[in-house]
């Protein structure tokens, strides 16, 4: 956890003090929003086959209960 603060710290301090620095800032930010998205939409709109297989998994689970 440390070593993530300090790398996102030395990213903010490059990015104030070049535009290059924010350009990478900017990207980064957009790619971290992206992924959050994708994982967010991918959770949420599972394909109804997954969602088929998962149910009687859990059932026989509780059958064996």
């Amino acid at each position: 956890m440390k070593f993530l603060l300090v790398t996102v710290m030395i990213i903010i301090a490059f990015a104030i003090m070049s535009d290059k620095g924010r350009l990478m800032l900017e990207v980064l930010t957009s790619v971290a929003l992206s992924t959050a998205l994708a994982l967010t939409l991918m959770g949420r709109y599972q394909s109804p086959q997954k969602r088929g297989m998962e149910k009687p998994q859990e059932e026989k689970q509780r059958a064996d209960d």
